[in-house]
């Protein structure tokens, strides 16, 4: 006999496999057969897991967990203080901040920040460019 799912929030029976726990907080795929694949397993992923997930990515990061659709950790909002100049960022831990690859920009458009040669670049002109220290710069949590 066929065992026939129904979803658990409206008995739609065109069901599909949804995460219970999104696998990007826990490192594992907890799962239930009985939801709806439109209405209800897309409509909560939709509406609210990827905010959870972007909220407490500072600590699933920490602690080396991943979703497993995707190689990369999520990324968290923040803002940087350097040399007094504000900037917003998104990032994945902080050594993501000083890579070489990231330009930094300031919240009132008027900073960029990166390597050397990447902001040489970007200016066009070397006297636009100066040297700042970013061993002294404040974190701020978003």
């Amino acid at each position: 006999m066929t065992e026939k799912h129904a979803c658990i929030y409206c008995g739609n029976t065109e069901t599909s496999e949804s995460d219970i726990i999104p696998d990007a907080l826990t490192n594992a795929r907890i799962t239930n057969k009985n939801v709806c694949k439109t209405e209800h397993n897309n409509k909560f992923s939709d509406l609210f897991e990827s905010e959870v997930i972007e909220a407490l990515a500072l600590i699933t990061n920490e602690l080396d967990i991943k979703s497993h659709k995707g190689e990369n950790y999520a990324a968290y909002p923040a803002k940087i203080e350097i040399d007094g100049i504000e900037y917003s960022t998104k990032m994945i831990s902080e050594k993501d901040l000083f890579n070489g690859r990231k330009v930094l920009v300031s919240t009132d458009k008027k900073h960029k920040l990166s390597s050397m040669d990447k902001i040489t670049k970007i200016a066009k002109d070397s006297r636009k460019v100066s040297e700042v220290d970013i061993n002294k710069y404040l974190y701020i949590k978003e």
